[in-house]
């Protein structure tokens, strides 16, 4: 079984070894916006992001190829196999950092309500009984700094994600 895998759309084909990739690289069988599955990180990435074929890719000038079949070194067409791996999940960012973003923005319009008072009751010994009424407003400040930290959080998290999708395309 191959380690290195290559996707174009929703075909994907097994790599019998690095110097294979470099070899269907030099010949123009792999463009820069193809996904590889790298087995020593272990996940997808571009062809044109891997070291291993940043040289080749730049010598040969591949930039979108759409064609098909892949071939193997023995001539015969690779059959496609189905993908088991996960797609590239920029789609989930920008899910995840929207969610984040309206959980922020409630926080901080729900922040100036959660103030609390605490009665605090004392006596001289003498005299009526005195009551003190104190406001403590920690729930609200760190309902609102946990606001603007989700805010923030999801605004990255989001623009990484249409990062990511603008690259995919």
């Amino acid at each position: 079984m191959a380690d290195w895998k290559l996707r174009r759309g929703d075909s994907e084909w097994p790599i019998e070894s690095i110097a294979m990739l470099q070899e269907w690289a030099r010949s123009g069988r792999v463009s820069t916006s193809d996904y590889v599955f790298n087995p020593i990180l272990e996940k997808w990435m571009y062809a044109e992001d891997l070291k291993e074929l940043e040289a080749v890719l730049t010598n040969t000038g591949n930039s979108r190829n759409t064609s098909h079949p892949i071939l193997s070194t023995t001539g015969g067409a690779v059959t496609p196999k189905a993908s088991s791996a996960k797609k590239p999940g920029w789609q989930h960012k920008i899910a995840i950092g929207i969610t984040m973003i309206i959980i922020g923005v409630a926080l901080i319009t729900i922040s100036p309500r959660l103030v609390s008072q605490r009665a605090y009751s004392y006596s001289y010994g003498y005299g009526p009984t005195m009551t003190d009424f104190r406001t403590d407003t920690s729930g609200k400040d760190l309902a609102f700094f946990g606001g603007i930290v989700l805010l923030i959080v999801g605004g990255v998290l989001s623009a990484v994600g249409v990062s990511e999708s603008t690259k995919s395309r």
